[in-house]
């Protein structure tokens, strides 16, 4: 309450002793020092699941500073801003994180994120919520729409999957017949609805059948992509085995 009360006193004052938009350029400037010289280097320094630990960690205490801020300075938030036709104190927490954070890590962040599904493709158990947690970065890193998820995430992963997928069906083609090729595909492609990827995708199915709209047509879209490359380069290999058999 005091310190909501000095940022009134701040900001209620006339002119040339209102400190609205000092106030405002201070919050924005305290957030971006604390990110770059505290939360970037301890994200940098760190690799493969210590890397995915550490930004959930690091998301979730950025977002507890991002609330009170918020808190503290309401009367800002809720004048000088709207007044201004200014960023709210939100977004700017949201975005100086992207910048300050994001931007440099994603792609340790995607390269982790990757090794971890590979691992459980390939046997190993993995942390879904770990995981889960980090595409909830991606996703709010797009305030609002799913860009940085798709653009930054997601179309790695289907790339990805893809070259996972044609490596594993060229090396059973090498050592095994038509009938065990089958098994073992049909086997893999259960795991895959089992694994991660289902883990992460239900919530949007649940959420396209509560209310349609097109961005959730387009994730269950891509999610049948992925499950139909799967099936053609299994197709395909396949009707390799078949040929090379007569």
């Amino acid at each position: 309450m005091e310190v909501y009360t000095i940022c009134y006193n701040l900001c209620t004052q006339r002119a040339p002793h209102n400190f609205s938009e000092k106030l405002y350029e201070y919050h924005g400037i305290t957030l971006t020092g604390y990110l770059g010289e505290h939360v970037l280097p301890s994200l940098q320094s760190r690799n493969g699941d210590l890397l995915l630990a550490e930004l959930i960690k690091r998301w979730k205490h950025h977002k507890i500073m991002n609330k009170w801020m918020k808190r503290f300075f309401t009367y800002l938030d809720r004048y000088y801003v709207k007044h201004h036709s200014h960023s709210s104190l939100q977004r700017v927490g949201v975005e100086s994180f992207k910048k300050e954070v994001y931007n440099h890590i994603r792609e340790n962040v995607v390269t982790a994120m990757l090794a971890s599904i590979e691992k459980e493709r390939n046997g190993e158990e993995v942390d879904h919520q770990q995981l889960k947690r980090c595409v909830a970065v991606f996703e709010t890193m797009g305030q609002g729409d799913m860009d940085c998820y798709i653009n930054d995430f997601e179309d790695a992963l289907l790339t990805k999957s893809e070259s996972y997928y044609n490596g594993r069906a060229a090396e059973w083609m090498s050592t095994d017949d038509t009938p065990a090729y089958l098994i073992k595909a049909e086997a893999a492609l259960k795991a895959e609805k089992k694994g991660y990827l289902a883990t992460v995708w239900k919530g949007h199915v649940d959420q396209f059948a509560r209310g349609p709209g097109a961005f959730y047509q387009r994730r269950i879209m891509r999610r049948a992509k992925l499950y139909r490359s799967y099936a053609m380069v299994m197709k395909a290999n396949l009707t390799a085995i078949k040929i090379g058999n007569r």
